[in-house]
């Protein structure tokens, strides 16, 4: 998740641990050696500029890991929810 925290450089959680995006890719790095699927699902607040979340994108693919944007109807599908009326 790319949060809005009103600054220059957004916040981004990675299981739900708080990191400052600059370094998302080392937290994303010791995420994934624990995994065989690297797959990384990448979800931004609605009122950040999509380069801030396009920054950190490119910062996952580093990685080597599939980056996966999460929108809200992939969410909802991932989640089992309907949208809401």
């Amino acid at each position: 998740m790319v949060q809005d925290n009103h600054q220059e450089i957004p916040n981004c959680v990675v299981n739900e641990v708080q990191v400052k995006c600059p370094d998302v890719l080392l937290s994303v790095k010791q995420e994934l050696v624990r995994r065989n699927d690297w797959v990384v699902y990448v979800e931004g607040d609605p009122g950040l500029d999509f380069e801030q979340v396009a920054r950190v994108i490119g910062q996952i693919q580093k990685s080597g890991a599939k980056v996966v944007l999460l929108t809200p109807k992939l969410k909802r599908e991932f989640l089992g929810k309907k949208p809401s009326r």
